[in-house]
Protein backbone atom coordinates (compact mmCIF):
# COMPACT_ATOMS: atom_id res chain seq x y z
CA UNK A 1 0.00 0.00 0.00
CA UNK A 2 2.68 2.30 1.20
CA UNK A 3 4.50 1.77 -2.37
CA UNK A 4 1.37 2.41 -3.97
CA UNK A 5 0.96 5.54 -2.61
CA UNK A 6 4.79 6.37 -3.01
CA UNK A 7 4.61 5.80 -7.25
CA UNK A 8 1.20 7.61 -7.41
CA UNK A 9 2.25 10.71 -5.85
CA UNK A 10 5.57 10.43 -7.88
CA UNK A 11 3.59 9.80 -11.16
CA UNK A 12 1.30 13.07 -10.24
CA UNK A 13 4.62 15.29 -9.67
CA UNK A 14 6.00 13.98 -12.80
CA UNK A 15 2.62 15.31 -14.53
CA UNK A 16 2.46 18.44 -12.68
CA UNK A 17 6.06 19.37 -13.66
CA UNK A 18 5.38 18.53 -17.25
CA UNK A 19 1.86 20.48 -17.38
CA UNK A 20 3.82 23.68 -15.98
CA UNK A 21 6.60 23.52 -18.20
CA UNK A 22 3.72 22.91 -21.23
CA UNK A 23 2.23 26.27 -19.60
CA UNK A 24 5.02 28.31 -18.97
CA UNK A 25 5.28 29.81 -21.96
CA UNK A 26 1.60 31.06 -21.96
CA UNK A 27 2.53 31.99 -18.49
CA UNK A 28 5.10 34.51 -19.29
CA UNK A 29 3.30 35.86 -22.24
CA UNK A 30 0.38 36.91 -20.12
CA UNK A 31 2.63 38.25 -17.07
CA UNK A 32 4.40 40.35 -19.90
CA UNK A 33 1.20 41.76 -21.27
CA UNK A 34 1.01 43.77 -17.94
CA UNK A 35 4.56 44.63 -17.84
CA UNK A 36 5.91 48.00 -18.95
CA UNK A 37 8.69 48.32 -21.34
CA UNK A 38 11.01 48.79 -18.91
CA UNK A 39 9.99 45.62 -16.44
CA UNK A 40 9.26 43.25 -19.67
CA UNK A 41 13.10 43.62 -20.94
CA UNK A 42 14.73 43.74 -17.38
CA UNK A 43 17.76 41.13 -17.02
CA UNK A 44 16.92 38.90 -14.79
CA UNK A 45 13.32 38.77 -15.45
CA UNK A 46 10.69 40.06 -12.95
CA UNK A 47 8.05 37.82 -11.19
CA UNK A 48 6.83 40.46 -8.76
CA UNK A 49 5.76 44.02 -10.75
CA UNK A 50 3.16 46.54 -10.71
CA UNK A 51 0.97 45.48 -13.69
CA UNK A 52 -0.37 48.10 -15.78
CA UNK A 53 -3.08 47.86 -18.60
CA UNK A 54 -0.78 50.13 -20.98
CA UNK A 55 -0.18 47.72 -23.73
CA UNK A 56 -3.63 46.54 -23.96
CA UNK A 57 -5.33 50.17 -24.44
CA UNK A 58 -2.12 50.61 -27.11
CA UNK A 59 -3.23 47.81 -28.53
CA UNK A 60 -7.03 49.10 -28.94
CA UNK A 61 -6.55 53.10 -29.58
CA UNK A 62 -3.02 53.55 -31.45
CA UNK A 63 -2.97 50.52 -33.45
CA UNK A 64 -5.98 48.53 -36.15
CA UNK A 65 -5.82 45.77 -33.71
CA UNK A 66 -9.31 45.48 -33.43
CA UNK A 67 -10.18 45.63 -37.25
CA UNK A 68 -7.61 42.75 -37.73
CA UNK A 69 -9.42 40.87 -34.88
CA UNK A 70 -12.77 41.38 -36.70
CA UNK A 71 -11.37 40.48 -39.95
CA UNK A 72 -10.63 37.04 -38.33
CA UNK A 73 -13.85 36.48 -36.50
CA UNK A 74 -15.74 37.13 -40.07
CA UNK A 75 -13.58 35.23 -42.58
CA UNK A 76 -12.91 31.85 -39.63
CA UNK A 77 -17.04 32.28 -39.06
CA UNK A 78 -17.70 32.35 -42.77
CA UNK A 79 -15.72 29.48 -43.50
CA UNK A 80 -16.88 26.95 -40.56
CA UNK A 81 -20.38 27.55 -41.39
CA UNK A 82 -20.58 27.46 -45.05
CA UNK A 83 -18.21 24.53 -45.18
CA UNK A 84 -20.89 22.71 -43.20
CA UNK A 85 -23.21 23.45 -45.11
CA UNK A 86 -21.55 21.81 -47.97
CA UNK A 87 -19.79 19.08 -45.92
CA UNK A 88 -22.54 17.93 -43.97
CA UNK A 89 -24.98 16.42 -46.97
CA UNK A 90 -21.65 15.10 -49.35
CA UNK A 91 -20.62 12.72 -46.05
CA UNK A 92 -23.79 11.50 -45.29
CA UNK A 93 -24.54 10.70 -49.12
CA UNK A 94 -20.75 8.54 -48.73
CA UNK A 95 -21.55 7.40 -45.55
CA UNK A 96 -24.97 6.15 -46.80
CA UNK A 97 -25.09 5.39 -50.23
CA UNK A 98 -23.74 3.67 -52.51
CA UNK A 99 -21.56 6.09 -55.05
CA UNK A 100 -19.01 4.70 -57.47
CA UNK A 101 -15.36 5.38 -56.52
CA UNK A 102 -15.91 6.29 -53.25
CA UNK A 103 -12.63 5.17 -52.51
CA UNK A 104 -11.22 7.18 -54.59
CA UNK A 105 -12.94 10.03 -54.16
CA UNK A 106 -11.81 9.79 -50.02
CA UNK A 107 -8.79 8.92 -51.11
CA UNK A 108 -8.05 12.14 -53.41
CA UNK A 109 -9.37 14.53 -50.75
CA UNK A 110 -7.13 12.68 -47.97
CA UNK A 111 -3.76 13.48 -50.64
CA UNK A 112 -5.15 16.78 -50.61
CA UNK A 113 -4.68 17.61 -46.85
CA UNK A 114 -0.94 15.84 -47.06
CA UNK A 115 0.13 17.47 -49.78
CA UNK A 116 2.30 20.98 -48.08
CA UNK A 117 0.52 23.77 -48.85
CA UNK A 118 3.58 25.68 -49.92
CA UNK A 119 3.87 23.50 -53.34
CA UNK A 120 0.26 24.84 -54.54
CA UNK A 121 1.09 28.60 -52.93
CA UNK A 122 2.55 30.45 -56.00
CA UNK A 123 -0.52 28.86 -58.45
CA UNK A 124 -2.75 30.19 -56.31
CA UNK A 125 -1.38 33.52 -55.52
CA UNK A 126 -1.63 34.02 -59.74
CA UNK A 127 -5.11 32.49 -59.79
CA UNK A 128 -6.55 34.70 -57.42
CA UNK A 129 -4.38 37.82 -58.68
CA UNK A 130 -5.57 37.58 -62.35
CA UNK A 131 -9.27 37.21 -60.97
CA UNK A 132 -8.57 40.55 -58.98
CA UNK A 133 -9.08 38.87 -55.68
CA UNK A 134 -6.77 39.56 -53.89
CA UNK A 135 -7.21 41.67 -50.46
CA UNK A 136 -10.72 40.32 -50.55
CA UNK A 137 -12.87 37.97 -48.24
CA UNK A 138 -14.03 35.64 -50.90
CA UNK A 139 -10.25 34.48 -51.34
CA UNK A 140 -9.13 34.05 -48.15
CA UNK A 141 -12.63 32.60 -47.52
CA UNK A 142 -12.68 29.81 -49.89
CA UNK A 143 -8.94 29.23 -49.65
CA UNK A 144 -9.20 28.15 -46.28
CA UNK A 145 -12.27 26.48 -47.06
CA UNK A 146 -10.20 24.42 -49.54
CA UNK A 147 -8.08 23.80 -47.13
CA UNK A 148 -10.32 21.88 -44.52
CA UNK A 149 -13.07 20.30 -46.73
CA UNK A 150 -11.09 16.78 -45.89
CA UNK A 151 -10.63 17.02 -42.37
CA UNK A 152 -14.33 18.23 -42.02
CA UNK A 153 -15.64 15.51 -44.80
CA UNK A 154 -13.75 12.90 -42.86
CA UNK A 155 -14.95 13.77 -39.53
CA UNK A 156 -18.76 13.75 -40.17
CA UNK A 157 -17.74 10.74 -42.52
CA UNK A 158 -16.84 8.50 -39.43
CA UNK A 159 -19.23 9.81 -36.93
CA UNK A 160 -22.18 9.30 -39.61
CA UNK A 161 -20.57 5.72 -40.50
CA UNK A 162 -20.83 5.02 -36.55
CA UNK A 163 -24.80 6.14 -36.34
CA UNK A 164 -26.93 3.14 -36.52
CA UNK A 165 -29.13 2.45 -39.95
CA UNK A 166 -31.50 0.75 -37.39
CA UNK A 167 -32.73 4.06 -36.52
CA UNK A 168 -33.29 5.87 -40.17
CA UNK A 169 -35.06 2.11 -41.60
CA UNK A 170 -37.45 2.34 -38.91
CA UNK A 171 -38.43 5.75 -39.83
CA UNK A 172 -38.30 5.58 -43.41
CA UNK A 173 -41.18 1.97 -42.85
CA UNK A 174 -42.87 4.47 -40.98
CA UNK A 175 -43.40 6.35 -44.28
CA UNK A 176 -40.57 9.34 -44.02
CA UNK A 177 -38.25 10.11 -46.74
CA UNK A 178 -34.79 10.41 -47.32
CA UNK A 179 -34.58 14.10 -46.67
CA UNK A 180 -37.02 13.69 -43.47
CA UNK A 181 -34.76 10.97 -42.17
CA UNK A 182 -31.81 13.48 -42.86
CA UNK A 183 -33.38 16.65 -40.99
CA UNK A 184 -35.44 14.72 -38.27
CA UNK A 185 -33.56 12.04 -37.20
CA UNK A 186 -29.49 12.44 -38.36
CA UNK A 187 -29.53 15.98 -37.46
CA UNK A 188 -30.30 15.82 -34.18
CA UNK A 189 -28.26 12.77 -33.70
CA UNK A 190 -25.01 14.36 -35.69
CA UNK A 191 -25.36 17.48 -34.05
CA UNK A 192 -22.19 16.98 -31.15
CA UNK A 193 -20.01 15.75 -34.37
CA UNK A 194 -21.93 18.45 -36.22
CA UNK A 195 -20.56 21.04 -33.65
CA UNK A 196 -17.29 19.34 -32.94
CA UNK A 197 -16.01 19.95 -37.13
CA UNK A 198 -17.36 23.55 -37.04
CA UNK A 199 -15.44 24.44 -34.06
CA UNK A 200 -12.03 22.91 -35.43
CA UNK A 201 -12.67 24.33 -38.70
CA UNK A 202 -12.87 27.40 -37.03
CA UNK A 203 -9.91 27.22 -35.43
CA UNK A 204 -8.05 26.16 -38.06
CA UNK A 205 -8.88 29.07 -40.23
CA UNK A 206 -8.06 31.34 -37.14
CA UNK A 207 -4.93 30.20 -36.41
CA UNK A 208 -3.66 29.59 -40.60
CA UNK A 209 -0.78 32.26 -41.42
CA UNK A 210 0.71 30.86 -44.82
CA UNK A 211 -2.21 31.46 -47.13
CA UNK A 212 -3.70 34.47 -45.09
CA UNK A 213 -0.16 36.03 -45.51
CA UNK A 214 -0.01 35.71 -49.33
CA UNK A 215 -4.08 36.76 -50.38
CA UNK A 216 -5.01 39.20 -47.41
CA UNK A 217 -3.91 43.03 -47.70
CA UNK A 218 -4.66 46.15 -46.12
CA UNK A 219 -8.62 45.71 -45.91
CA UNK A 220 -8.45 42.07 -44.88
CA UNK A 221 -5.43 40.72 -42.81
CA UNK A 222 -6.58 39.03 -39.64
CA UNK A 223 -4.87 39.03 -36.62
CA UNK A 224 -2.38 35.90 -36.89
CA UNK A 225 -0.69 38.40 -39.70
CA UNK A 226 -1.25 41.43 -37.90
CA UNK A 227 0.58 40.45 -35.05
CA UNK A 228 4.49 41.15 -36.57
CA UNK A 229 3.29 45.08 -37.12
CA UNK A 230 5.16 44.45 -33.27
CA UNK A 231 8.64 43.11 -34.34
CA UNK A 232 9.96 46.62 -36.31
CA UNK A 233 13.83 47.57 -37.40
CA UNK A 234 14.12 49.51 -34.25
CA UNK A 235 12.67 47.30 -31.10
CA UNK A 236 10.73 44.43 -30.18
CA UNK A 237 7.56 45.63 -28.63
CA UNK A 238 7.06 43.28 -26.06
CA UNK A 239 4.63 44.55 -24.14
CA UNK A 240 1.87 44.75 -27.22
CA UNK A 241 2.81 41.98 -28.41
CA UNK A 242 2.58 39.92 -25.98
CA UNK A 243 -1.11 40.91 -24.94
CA UNK A 244 -2.25 40.75 -28.71
CA UNK A 245 -1.04 37.63 -28.36
CA UNK A 246 -3.14 37.12 -25.57
CA UNK A 247 -6.38 38.30 -27.20
CA UNK A 248 -5.59 35.77 -30.26
CA UNK A 249 -5.49 33.26 -28.07
CA UNK A 250 -8.74 33.67 -26.16
CA UNK A 251 -11.43 32.53 -29.05
CA UNK A 252 -8.96 29.18 -29.65
CA UNK A 253 -8.94 28.63 -25.50
CA UNK A 254 -12.72 29.46 -25.05
CA UNK A 255 -14.22 27.34 -28.26
CA UNK A 256 -11.66 24.64 -26.88
CA UNK A 257 -13.20 24.07 -24.03
CA UNK A 258 -17.31 24.39 -25.27
CA UNK A 259 -15.47 21.60 -27.74
CA UNK A 260 -14.50 19.59 -24.94
CA UNK A 261 -18.25 19.22 -23.78
CA UNK A 262 -19.63 18.72 -27.35
CA UNK A 263 -16.52 15.63 -27.90
CA UNK A 264 -17.50 14.11 -24.69
CA UNK A 265 -21.15 14.51 -25.49
CA UNK A 266 -20.82 12.82 -28.96
CA UNK A 267 -18.81 9.71 -27.56
CA UNK A 268 -21.57 9.31 -25.26
CA UNK A 269 -23.91 9.61 -27.62
CA UNK A 270 -22.49 7.41 -30.04
CA UNK A 271 -21.28 4.75 -27.51
CA UNK A 272 -25.39 4.53 -26.09
CA UNK A 273 -26.87 4.29 -29.79
CA UNK A 274 -24.27 1.35 -30.83
CA UNK A 275 -25.20 -0.68 -27.56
Amino acid sequence: MKRKIVVTIAVYFIVAIAIFFALLPLIWTFLTSFKTPVDATANPPKWIFIPTLENYIKVFSEEKFPLYLSNSLIISTTCAISLLLIVFPAAYSLARFKIHGKEDILFWLLSTRITPPVIILIPIFIIFKNLNLLDTYPAIILMHMCINLPLALWMLLSFFEGLPKDIEEAAMVDGCSHLGVLLRIVLPLALPGIAVTTLLCFLFSWNEVLFALILTGLNTKTASIAIYNYLTWVEIKWGELSSAAILIMLPPILITFLAQKYIVRGLMIGGALKR
